[in-house]
């Protein structure tokens, strides 16, 4: 995996088949206005593209369309060409996805909420063909949470214990249940981006900030 900068985002390179674009944006990108911000990314991708994006509301509701628009879930599938799917995150962890089976891509937003109420069971795809690419977000570094999440069968076996302080691993916690799935190992790749420890990027917990990086994905 490499990181290729272009002017208003990061492009992810060697991870997927040559057709499929995806990456994150910079800071300079707000990430507030989707639909405006797709502008910014388009020049840097495919200029005749359209996007499709979410209403995020941290549950594990999985949408799947072939045009463009705004749905509400927090995972998007589609495998129609030139579509570029979105997702907005300030900490949560973004996943990128191809199914070769099924040639679609997708985006999931799997903050702990639709993580511990089963985002990554509802994707819909053949996981055993599928290749998953982690974006910006919190990692097991800085993802710290209270002692209610021992509590939370799910997430539990992916906690870390530190100076008395509790950690969540959230890459651990993906690769388990997506390998659990039929994903094959080593097909789920990590940029190793924290958003909290790189300033480069907007933090919510670092900044409390309205800022949000876009994660995008595209089949041309």
């Amino acid at each position: 995996m490499e990181l290729c900068e272009q002017k208003n985002i990061y492009r992810i390179e060697g991870v997927f088949p040559d057709n499929i674009i995806c990456g994150f944006t910079k800071k300079n990108i707000s990430g507030l206005d989707p639909q405006k911000d797709f502008e910014s990314i388009k020049e840097d991708d495919v200029k005749s593209a359209e996007c499709a994006y979410m209403r995020q509301v941290h549950s594990s509701h999985v949408c799947k369309t072939e045009e463009p628009g705004v749905f509400t879930g927090d995972a998007l599938f589609s495998a129609k060409p030139g579509l570029m799917l979105m997702v907005r995150t300030a900490d949560c962890l973004p996943l990128l996805v191809y199914d070769h089976a099924s040639d679609s891509v997708g985006v999931v937003h799997m903050g702990w909420r639709p993580a511990h109420n089963g985002i990554l069971n509802n994707l819909g795809i053949d996981l055993s063909a599928a290749t998953v690419a982690a974006g910006v977000g919190l990692r097991k570094c800085c993802y710290e949470v209270g002692g209610e999440f021992r509590h939370y069968n799910t997430i539990n076996p992916f906690l870390q214990s530190r100076q008395r302080r509790l950690f969540f691993d959230p890459i651990a916690f993906a690769k388990y249940h997506l390998v659990k799935q039929g994903l094959r190992f080593g097909k789920l790749c990590d940029t190793g981006v924290c958003s909290y420890c790189n300033e480069k990027f907007p933090s919510f917990r670092r900044e409390h900030t309205d800022q949000r990086t876009l994660s995008f994905i595209i089949k041309t």
